[in-house]
């Protein structure tokens, strides 16, 4: 058995759809900890929120990168 050291220049229809899904999940991450920051007033538990906002949004950037950069 050989040992692939780069992955191949071509998504298979299984990655794309499991790529599709953590995009998807992670804005609603992204959608949901917004709404839930609009509907407190402790400032304690909005800075969570916005750190689990930051969370997802980064994990959103990189596998949006990741495709474009797939592309090229």
């Amino acid at each position: 058995m050989s040992i692939i050291n780069q992955p191949p220049n071509v998504l298979s229809v299984k990655d794309n759809i499991f790529i599709t899904d953590m995009l998807s999940n992670n804005l609603t991450g992204i959608k949901t900890v917004n709404e839930f920051m609009s509907k407190t007033s402790d400032q304690e538990i909005k800075n969570i929120l916005d750190s689990v906002e930051k969370m997802h949004q980064k994990h959103y950037d990189i596998l949006l990168n990741s495709l474009v950069n797939y592309e090229n």
